[in-house]
């Protein structure tokens, strides 16, 4: 590669990674303002179930770095686009089964001990659950981006979510379903990202989406086994240190 070609990628590098630093951080204050609007229209008691709940969601949503590692490392690694769509469908499949049974779980100690955390409104223990799978793909789809270096276009994409999540949340809230309401919101939010994504996808020249099954799943990501096991160790460990207190 000559000079003039370094000196133009670094450029492109150096001005992929501003605009993404700078979506992010508008996502972030999106993100951020998402309590104070809401605490304006909704009770005390149903504040703090909120708070506690998009919490969890926050605190559980972090482990997904894990996935968004991955699907980096797989849209980095692998060039041809019909192979990079087919591991990054098996590792959708993969992610989506283990979270699920998490979700499970988690709903079902939830439910076990609603009445000792106060909760007013059972059904938001399902909406969370909910969009913690919704938040797979998605949390893929940014990866499965910033792999393939469109930097800029993983920030916009946050942006939409966060946007898309707050509006919701505060629609839901406005129309009277209280807690359950603003957690849907994220589900739903997420849901709308995806569609937006889906559609500009389609605009773009690609080959059939390829099916998978679980076992063939498995199988195509076996070249990235150790360092999902590497990555989920150190994401799990910094996770449990900085929640730790709470």
């Amino acid at each position: 590669m000559t000079a003039s070609k370094k000196q133009a990628l670094m450029k492109r590098i150096f001005a992929g990674s501003l605009i993404f630093y700078a979506f992010s951080g508008i996502s972030s204050l999106l993100n951020y303002i998402f309590y104070p609007i809401l605490a304006r229209f909704v009770s005390v008691a149903e504040y703090g179930e909120i708070q506690f709940l998009v919490s969890m969601f926050t605190q559980l949503a972090v482990g997904f770095v894990v996935l968004n590692i991955l699907a980096i490392v797989i849209s980095g690694e692998i060039k041809s686009n019909q192979d990079q769509r087919l591991a990054i469908k098996s590792l959708n499949k993969v992610a989506s089964i283990f979270v699920l049974c998490i979700v499970i779980i988690g709903s079902l100690i939830l439910y076990g001990n609603q009445q000792a955390l106060g909760f007013q409104d059972s059904t938001a223990i399902i909406a969370l659950g909910v969009s913690l799978v919704i938040s797979v793909p998605f949390t893929i789809e940014i990866g499965r981006l910033q792999g393939n270096n469109k930097f800029a276009a993983s920030g916009l994409v946050s942006v939409i979510a966060a946007l898309s999540k707050l509006i919701f949340s505060l629609i839901f809230v406005l129309l009277g379903f209280g807690v359950t309401g603003a957690i849907a919101g994220i589900g739903v939010g997420m849901i709308v990202t995806l569609c937006l994504l889906r559609i500009f996808d389609k605009q773009t020249s690609h080959p059939p989406n390829p099916v998978v099954s679980r076992k063939r799943s498995f199988a195509q990501l076996g070249f990235i086994k150790k360092r999902a096991i590497i990555a989920m160790v150190a994401i799990s460990t910094v996770t449990f240190l900085s929640s730790a207190d709470s």
